[in-house]
């Protein structure tokens, strides 16, 4: 069967459980990130739930300033919470404030090493990152926020930002894209036996494979 009749006709049961009860349809990659392939009758009521539980942790969290950057799409409009920074003060002091994340352009970077599969190993931990950056992606913020009131920022203050970032998510978000794509070019005959749906519902870990 072709892609596009695959995404007409419809899997016919959950991609993850094999459940055929209340089915929906499932983007390979998320809205949230301009994803648009997707397949049809995929996912069960609670696998979805479960899924998008883990997409959101992503989308509303670390990848945040980056859809806002670059004018990501969004279903939800609700506000999302500000992110909480630290300022050190020259004088040795410490304030606690916001930044808004609407206006939100720093964001941190990781740097992983390269799959260790590559290079003829199986790592049993997760993966971590030796080298953490900090990025901006728009202009340097002048001001935060202390109970709703605008507070400049001094050129001598220098701003802690808290990494909201989970590896073991990653994983599973990582094996979501990667068993929709094959199940998406393959079908899921060519699927069946693979491993990676227990990692996605967070059934087992993503290192204890």
């Amino acid at each position: 069967m072709s892609q596009s009749n695959r995404r007409k006709t419809g899997i016919g049961h959950c991609i993850y459980c094999g459940s055929k009860h209340k089915l929906s349809k499932e983007r390979v990659i998320p809205y949230g990130l301009g994803g648009d392939l997707v397949l049809n009758d995929a996912s069960c009521e609670e696998c979805s739930r479960k899924t998008g539980r883990m997409e959101q942790q992503l989308l509303r969290g670390h990848w945040w300033p980056y859809r806002l950057r670059y004018n990501l799409p969004s279903r939800k409009k609700e506000k999302i919470p500000d992110l909480k920074i630290l300022i050190k003060k020259d004088d040795g002091s410490e304030i606690s404030g916001y930044l808004p994340m609407e206006n939100q352009t720093v964001a941190v970077e990781f740097e992983f090493e390269p799959p260790s599969i590559l290079f003829g190993k199986i790592r049993q931990d997760t993966p971590s990152s030796p080298r953490v950056f900090m990025k901006l992606l728009g202009q340097q913020p002048i001001r935060y926020q202390i109970d709703g009131m605008d507070i400049p920022l001094s050129t001598t203050d220098k701003m802690d930002v808290p990494i909201n970032f989970d590896a073991g998510v990653l994983c599973q978000f990582l094996a979501k894209i990667a068993h929709g794509y094959a199940i998406s070019r393959r079908g899921i005959g060519a699927c069946k036996e693979y491993f990676l749906p227990p990692i996605i519902l967070g059934a087992i870990e993503a290192n204890d494979q």
